[in-house]
């Protein structure tokens, strides 16, 4: 399934009252179509971004092993094969497991403190809800080897 994300301006009828173009579109108009690498960029994009959470998370905690492994785990985008494929779900999912946990715990830090954690709940939340997004996004991500895949019979 190849989409197409291409945005260019539809040059103008040189006849007066005339809308459409020599291909039958609207003149002055904008056509968008999403292509297949503007998807892979954006999945790129996510993936370098959940990563760089966690690497930041892990900064905060003084745990810079854990920081270092998840700067260099962007870089598995790198490798067209099934194994770096998965093993780069498998990641993002645990990152999404992560911020859960995280979540959980902050919130009850806040309760027992007294603290307001309606904020924590709500930005932690986005943060699990964009690793939801990039995780869901590479389940479609091509491998050199795409017919090694099993096929479902």
């Amino acid at each position: 399934m190849a989409l197409r994300l291409t945005v260019y301006k539809v040059p103008r009828s040189p006849l007066p009252g005339n809308c459409r173009d020599a291909r039958g579109r609207f003149s002055g108009g904008i056509a968008l179509e999403l292509s297949f690498l503007s998807a892979m960029v954006i999945r790129i994009v996510f993936v370098i971004l959940v990563f760089l959470l966690v690497a930041a998370h892990f900064f905060r905690a003084g745990n810079y092993l854990f920081v270092a492994a998840a700067l260099v785990v962007p870089f598995l985008l790198l490798i067209r094969s099934r194994w770096a494929a998965i093993l780069l779900q498998v990641l993002t999912w645990s990152a999404t497991v992560l911020w859960i946990c995280v979540a959980i715990g902050l919130v009850r830090q806040r309760i027992a403190l007294g603290q307001p954690f309606r904020g924590v709940i709500v930005i932690l939340g986005c943060v699990v809800l964009f690793n939801i997004l990039s995780a869901s996004l590479l389940h479609s991500l091509p491998s050199k080897n795409r017919e090694s895949y099993p096929q479902k019979k």
